[in-house]
């Protein structure tokens, strides 16, 4: 008797360890993708601010974006910053447990990411 409860014990603590690493990249997914639309969303509002300014927007506020100004939003931290050639975005997890990946994009307009903790970079692989 003592063998079938160690061993539906060791089968239970073995799917539990095969689930727990899927649930949490589960929780991870939609913060990822809020980091990725906040990107998105930047660029489309820099490219209408183009247009209309004949230059791109030397901060967030002026793309109405201001809830990013303090860098944080759904999991992860965004850094923005202006460049002689026009902007860069970027966006990090703000902890292990909101992302595992990191993105990167400019006046591109291409969507870079990086899986892992090092940020990503204009190098970094294209977003597909």
């Amino acid at each position: 008797m003592g063998f079938k409860i160690a061993g539906a014990v060791l089968l239970a603590l073995t799917i539990l360890a095969l689930t727990i690493p899927i649930h949490t990249g589960h929780r991870m997914y939609p913060h990822e993708m809020a980091a990725i639309r906040s990107i998105t969303h930047i660029n489309t509002a820099q490219s209408e601010y183009l247009a209309a300014h004949g230059r791109y927007a030397d901060n967030l506020a002026a793309l109405g974006f201001a809830e990013l100004i303090t860098g944080n939003r759904a999991g992860y931290q965004f850094r923005f910053e202006t460049t002689p050639a026009g902007y860069t975005i970027s966006a990090s997890p703000a902890s292990a447990k909101t992302g595992r990946r990191t993105f990167f994009s400019d006046q591109s307009f291409v969507l870079r990411e990086n899986w892992g903790p090092e940020p990503a970079t204009p190098q970094s692989k294209v977003l597909k």
